[in-house]
């Protein structure tokens, strides 16, 4: 969050404290899940697939689709299987917008969508923080500092994250329907 505010509103001191909190804030198995799908993806052995797609996918797999603890168990126990899927998760350079605008998107809607009736309509906290980091990267594609290919692999390693969340959360159905029909609580007069 830090780093996407200050990029966002050109504050450098707000920036030093995000990259200092990144530094001291390190978990191997993250990293280790995202290098090997990454190393995976520079592969290519399978057809590339948008975010939206990959979701689909970790969720038709039931080893990836049980909810569990991301560390001990996603990661743990199901890291071959959705590493296969976030390697699949790929952005070219050259498509910088079209992938920012769609993992935005898918973020928002995977978030918005994973209900859970009949229990009330809330966001998933850890879905939610998937949200905050995806609208970050409008202000990444601003940044000048940084390439193409870098703003690509941001955006990538932030689509594989989404998918570990998702994953740690059970991979829940969309539920548009039951979302749309919900009212407030409390009408607005006109």
């Amino acid at each position: 969050m830090h780093v996407g505010l200050a990029l966002e509103f050109a504050q450098m001191k707000i920036l030093a404290e995000g990259f200092a909190q990144a530094c001291v804030h390190h978990d191997y198995w993250y990293t280790e899940f995202l290098h090997k799908a990454e190393a995976d993806a520079k592969q290519a052995l399978y057809p590339a697939l948008p975010l939206s797609e990959a979701i689909d996918e970790a969720r038709a797999d039931p080893f990836v689709m049980r909810k569990e603890i991301i560390k001990d168990g996603v990661c743990g126990n199901a890291s071959v299987e959705l590493g296969s899927v976030a390697a699949r998760y790929r952005v070219e350079p050259n498509d910088l917008e079209r992938a920012t605008a769609e993992l935005i998107n898918t973020v928002v809607h995977t978030a918005a969508a994973s209900q859970y009736p009949p229990r009330e309509c809330r966001v998933d906290f850890f879905l939610m923080d998937g949200t905050n980091a995806s609208v970050w990267h409008s202000a990444f594609l601003r940044e000048p500092s940084l390439t193409n290919a870098q703003k690509a692999r941001l955006l990538e390693y932030t689509g594989r994250v989404i998918l570990m969340l998702y994953a740690g959360m059970g991979c829940p159905s969309p539920k548009m329907d039951w979302l749309m029909s919900q009212k407030p609580k409390d009408q607005l007069n006109d």
